[in-house]
């Protein structure tokens, strides 16, 4: 998504055909920009080098802590399967 952003849709083509390299300008511009987002403390949950570490499969699961902590959370579909697994009683609610 960064490099996406960061150049265009050919650029990101280009990229993971390997036609460019990790060190192209663009690819270097999309890593900084990751960088500013990490390095930011109030764009990630809990410590910088938790961005990282934290396993995909548990980085949703405070969305349904009480207070939430995060309150946004990009991931693909399959999410949903660990987030009943890790929270079996949890009922879909409305207002959002």
């Amino acid at each position: 998504m960064l490099l996406l952003k960061a150049a265009s849709p050919e650029v990101y083509d280009r990229w993971y055909r390997h036609e460019i390299s990790w060190e192209d300008s663009a690819v270097r511009q999309a890593w900084e920009r990751f960088a500013q987002v990490v390095g930011e403390p109030r764009y990630v949950y809990g410590v910088r080098q938790g961005v990282l570490a934290t396993n995909f499969a548990q980085a949703a699961f405070p969305l349904f802590s009480d207070p939430p902590g995060c309150y946004l959370h990009h991931q693909a579909t399959f999410i949903q399967n660990f987030i009943q697994q890790q929270f079996p009683n949890l009922q879909p609610r409305g207002g959002f």
